[in-house]
């Protein structure tokens, strides 16, 4: 079961607390309460300063000195640019550059770092000066920010839809943010890339290969939007993610059951054995290329990771690799249906398969919204197949 990490969700929660006031509204009214323990500091001001530079708050409530540790625990994950986020408040500056003058920024409308940007570069003080309409005697405060801008901001910055997190997304909008929590706990959820994934780790194992990140994001993605054929679809989900329990598997879980491949009897029954290696099952996949030969003029290499995941090494046109995509679905979807069954399907059967699913995939193909080519694919089918 997926079940939601409670520490994590209890910090969203108290992260998500802190948005309201970044909003030109009046502050809940817990934010008074608590800004009375932090003497003259602004707790928004004291939230965005770094924790070395922040004035002493050991007088602060017990609930202000938490979320200001989950805050700057988990600060690195909520924003994307540091050590000074471009969401941070232009006030809290007053912490880091001496007799800066914020309020002649805000008068302005200026109240984040992110508003001084312009292609990715601290804006030139003219084109601020028109945009927020400054006064001339905000210059000496502009020269200020240039200079702590050389060491705080990195360089270059991308594009700032790119650079601001939903997180910080939330804090500079004028309205409130939907489902906050759930938007910050998504962010502090580790990020686990697919190559940390068991069954891709086993698969490259197999393979005796290692392949980059996307290559695995594509092979997983292969079948997305190829075919409303549920069994399909449930077929190649099966195999990336290696759920069939083979042999190995089951003896593993059960050591009275053997190991033995249920097709040749000779073999250990790994995965990769039971859905490619084993002799028994060669021949079947040698026809399945002659097959796709016979329709596509191409021949694929007779190995896993072109038959079982899908992966190849030229990129085809459109027509080409969907028919493709579909005869090796069908074909992997055979060896599912006899799983142990001690023959293999034949490609009368294969072919008969791949009709009936043409059929139905034709039909959908010509009704709006789904309308497109792909019944012209299932037509020249029928023309060498006819049933």
């Amino acid at each position: 079961m997926s079940l939601p990490n409670v520490k994590l969700y209890h910090k969203a929660a108290v992260l998500a607390s802190l948005l309201p006031i970044h909003q030109n509204k009046p502050p809940p009214q817990w934010v008074s309460i608590e800004q009375q323990w932090l003497q003259s500091q602004d707790i928004q001001t004291t939230l965005w300063t770094l924790p070395h530079l922040r004035a002493n708050i050991t007088k602060a409530l017990p609930a202000t000195l938490t979320t200001l540790k989950i805050w700057d625990d988990t600060r690195k994950l909520l924003c994307s640019c540091h050590p000074t986020p471009l969401s941070t408040p232009i006030k809290t500056l007053i912490h880091t550059i001496p007799d800066f003058n914020f309020r002649i920024w805000n008068r302005c409308g200026v109240f984040y770092i992110y508003s001084l940007l312009e292609k990715g570069e601290l804006a030139s003080f003219d084109y601020l000066k028109t945009a927020y309409t400054l006064p001339n005697t905000a210059y000496y405060s502009y020269l200020q920010l240039r200079s702590w801008w050389k060491t705080q901001i990195p360089h270059p910055i991308p594009q700032i839809t790119t650079i601001l997190t939903h997180f910080e997304k939330s804090i500079i909008a004028d309205t409130p943010a939907v489902k906050p929590i759930s938007t910050i706990y998504k962010l502090l959820l580790p990020q686990q890339g697919i190559k940390s994934l068991t069954c891709v780790r086993s698969w490259e194992k197999d393979l005796n290969q290692t392949l980059p990140e996307q290559t695995w994001l594509a092979a997983a993605n292969a079948t997305r939007g190829l075919t409303f054929c549920a069994s399909h679809l449930e077929t190649t989900r099966k195999n990336f993610y290696r759920w069939y329990m083979v042999p190995t598997r089951l003896a593993t879980m059960d050591p009275q059951l053997s190991s033995t491949c249920w097709h040749c009897k000779q073999e250990a029954g790994t995965f990769l054995h039971i859905w490619w290696k084993c002799i028994k099952l060669q021949p079947y996949w040698k026809e399945v290329i002659s097959l796709i030969h016979q329709h596509t003029s191409i021949t694929i290499p007779n190995s896993p990771k072109a038959l079982l995941l899908l992966m190849w090494d030229t990129e085809y046109p459109k027509p080409i690799k969907y028919l493709l995509l579909h005869i090796l679905v069908a074909a992997q979807n055979l060896i599912a249906k006899n799983w142990l069954s001690p023959t293999n399907a034949t490609m009368r059967e294969l072919i008969r398969h791949l009709s009936q699913i043409g059929k139905f995939e034709s039909n959908i193909s010509r009704i709006p919204p789904n309308k497109s080519w792909r019944h012209e694919v299932w037509e020249n089918w029928e023309l060498k197949h006819p049933t």
